[in-house]
């Protein structure tokens, strides 16, 4: 099972901590997702240190289209 967790600028940011945290005890796949309003509840660096991965917040990140162009143009 494989999760989307999509987080915005609210008080429910913290219990997106919570629901992280049950994930990872329960050994389901996840990623997240977090709007710039988020950053005013929570930092991302916290966010990122309790998901032990990467939080994307910028629709437009160039770090993720070069690892997307390398994973499409690799042979298989």
């Amino acid at each position: 099972m494989k999760i989307l967790i999509i987080i915005t600028g609210s008080v429910g940011c913290y219990k997106s901590l919570d629901l992280i945290r049950e994930c990872q005890k329960k050994s389901i796949d996840y990623e997240v997702i977090a709007t710039k309003n988020t950053f005013e509840f929570i930092s991302k660096l916290l966010l990122e240190t309790i998901c032990n991965k990467q939080v994307y917040s910028e629709l437009f990140d160039l770090d993720m289209e070069k690892k997307n162009w390398t994973y499409k143009i690799s042979p298989r």
